[in-house]
């Protein structure tokens, strides 16, 4: 595979993005998700691609953030890279509501954290049906990004929404599928060809009306995205101040429980 964070390949009117760091499965930096918007960008200046696919190499969507870099962060007690980073993060996320040609998310091994609520922000969402899922950040002492509570709330409701969140536990695209939070699970070996057929169909359909049923869906239900970002920012730059962030950051890597004090 190229050494550059995102692939861009053109086929048949449609645009596969691929998130390209399989070896550290896809885990979100803000040069991917700068290299991810200019890829975006191109396909909503490509009047030949009339849907996108975001998909991730190797094993996994995307495993979320980069623990190696929160223990430096945290270690040299730079909370306001935390605050830099989600908003940087965030225009990912407002960039693929604000295209006007449909984005499927085919997802296969793992969407975690802000792989997940990358995933969130795509207009459609196939599973293959080993898919682990989990929202991990309160795992870590920290609060979303990648606006992905709005979303969640709007497909889910409040008591999912919160118990997801706060627990931070592990769930299957099954239960995902029965919630509504995505559209079709198959099986692994079959996620490429679900993916491009729904691909094949829109890529030969209507784009004008696509683009016009987005943005009364982004005017109904993500009007207050660019909001929900600047919150995160914030409150992920308080979160990574505190004790229990570095305990939950300083657990992962030492494969143990963390052990949270509140503070």
């Amino acid at each position: 595979m190229s050494d550059m964070k995102v692939i861009l390949k053109k086929e048949k009117g449609i645009g596969l993005v691929i998130l390209n760091d399989p070896e550290h499965r896809n885990i979100l930096s803000v040069s991917m998700a700068e290299a991810l918007e200019k890829c975006l960008d191109e396909c909503n200046a490509d009047p030949e691609i009339r849907v996108i696919v975001l998909r991730g190499a190797g094993k996994a969507f995307s495993a979320g953030g980069n623990l190696n870099v929160m223990k430096e962060r945290v270690d040299s007690g730079n909370a306001k890279a935390y605050r830099d980073g989600v908003s940087k993060l965030g225009k990912a996320a407002v960039k693929i509501r604000h295209l006007r040609k449909p984005v499927i998310a085919s997802i296969h091994g793992a969407a975690a954290g802000g792989g997940l609520n990358l995933a969130l922000a795509c207009d459609f969402r196939i599973v293959s049906d080993e898919t682990k899922l989990v929202f991990s950040f309160a795992n870590i002492g920290l609060v979303p990004d990648l606006g992905g509570p709005l979303p969640l709330l709007r497909s889910i409701g409040v008591a999912r929404t919160t118990e997801l969140l706060m627990t931070g536990r592990v769930f299957s695209a099954a239960e995902a599928l029965e919630w509504g939070l995505i559209n079709e699970v198959v099986p692994l070996d079959q996620l490429e060809a679900a993916t491009m057929r729904l691909a094949d169909q829109l890529a030969n359909g209507a784009t004008v009306s696509y683009g016009y049923i987005k943005a009364m869906i982004n005017q109904l239900a993500f009007h207050d995205l660019e909001a929900e970002i600047r919150y995160e920012a914030e409150y992920q730059a308080i979160c990574a101040a505190t004790v229990d962030h570095k305990e939950g950051v300083d657990a992962f890597l030492e494969k143990r429980k963390p052990v949270f004090r509140g503070k």
